[in-house]
């Protein structure tokens, strides 16, 4: 997110969302842990960029899709419920809420 394309992510990352979303795909096709965490660090920046802007729906909307394509990518699902802001929103629940009683 650096150069020309990163002001314009960094003062609309909505807007960079279809770039960032093929970004992140390539990335993790990559299907490797160091390929997962290049992923994981990419899309950390991007919650940080959006949550100041109050695009955190349209982020986790996205983190929640990318998810579900690659959900058989275990070593991915554990890094992305390692990073705050990219947890899946079922563990970012509060621990009462989802322990049966």
């Amino acid at each position: 997110m650096d150069g020309a394309g990163g002001k314009r992510e960094k003062e609309h990352p909505a807007d960079a969302m279809p770039s960032i979303s093929a970004r992140s795909s390539t990335i993790i096709n990559g299907k490797s842990n160091a390929s997962y965490e290049a992923a994981v660090r990419l899309l950390h920046k991007v919650n940080k960029l959006m949550t100041p802007m109050g695009q955190t729906t349209e982020f986790h909307d996205f983190v929640a899709s990318l998810r579900a394509r690659h959900k058989p990518k275990r070593n991915l699902m554990k890094l992305l419920d390692g990073r705050r802001g990219l947890e899946s929103q079922r563990s970012a629940a509060s621990p009462t809420a989802t322990r049966p009683r």
